[in-house]
């Protein structure tokens, strides 16, 4: 078992308390927003581009990023983004889901079960952003997260960075603050697992936050985000592939 270090438990407790005077505000926020920007909606749960039965395989799991919301069309998905960028030698299978927490990761990993293989070359993880809206303890999300890589047949996997959802265009500024420092927390986590799970890569999105990089519902990547993210997937891939044949 992975243990939180004190320091991050005492931060959120910290981060907690100062909340709490202004819980009444974010809660009303929250509710303006949920109703106000508009629905987008996922491309599909479950993708899967399988050409050769002999070729590695990938997973592509996570939230609604791997779902696809936001983009313009199937092809400017994550999945869509992968099949054009990746090397035709993978079958891939992409499974996400709208509002998808740590929490869920094995679970919704085992409802689509029967539509996968057994094995995995790489594994791509997209997971945190709506832990950062839910406020969700660090220590379970690291608990969830290292029970899910756990139970993977995977040789690697790849965790992409929690996006800049203290950047996102439609948060009121005051509950940006408040996400910065959460996404900061869970972020640490992230960073634990690597050290723990030698197979386990952390791919940061570097690019700075702008306006093209949204959807029109100011939360979602647009189609120029997904391009970006999975080039900066794949060059962590290559990356990774460079440094094993070295050793």
């Amino acid at each position: 078992m992975i243990k939180t270090p004190l320091s991050t438990r005492l931060l959120y407790y910290l981060e907690l308390i100062c909340m709490v005077p202004i819980l009444p505000y974010l809660v009303i926020k929250g509710k303006k927003l949920i109703n106000s920007i508009p629905k987008l909606k996922p491309w599909s749960e479950f993708q899967a581009h399988n050409p050769v039965a002999t070729n590695a395989n990938i997973l592509i799991i996570g939230e609604s990023t791997v779902a696809g919301v936001g983009a313009s069309s199937e092809d400017n998905t994550m999945f869509g983004n992968i099949r054009i960028m990746f090397p035709s030698i993978y079958n891939l299978y992409n499974i996400g889901k709208v509002g998808l927490k740590a929490a869920y990761l094995t679970k919704f990993k085992q409802k689509n079960q029967s539509k996968l293989p057994q094995k995995f070359n790489k594994t791509i993880l997209l997971i945190g952003a709506n832990d950062s809206f839910a406020f969700t303890d660090p220590k379970v999300f690291l608990s969830e997260i290292n029970t899910f890589l756990s139970g993977l047949d995977t040789d690697e996997i790849y965790a992409c960075t929690i996006p800049p959802v203290h950047q996102f265009p439609a948060i009121p500024k005051l509950m940006r603050h408040f996400l910065r420092f959460q996404r900061y927390l869970l972020i640490r986590q992230l960073k634990l697992l690597e050290s723990h799970h030698p197979n386990l890569h952390i791919v940061n999105f570097s690019f700075e936050s702008h306006p093209d990089f949204f959807a029109k519902d100011g939360i979602h990547p647009s189609d120029l985000a997904y391009r970006m993210m999975t080039k900066a997937i794949w060059t962590k891939i290559k990356s990774v592939g460079e440094k094993g044949d070295q050793s």
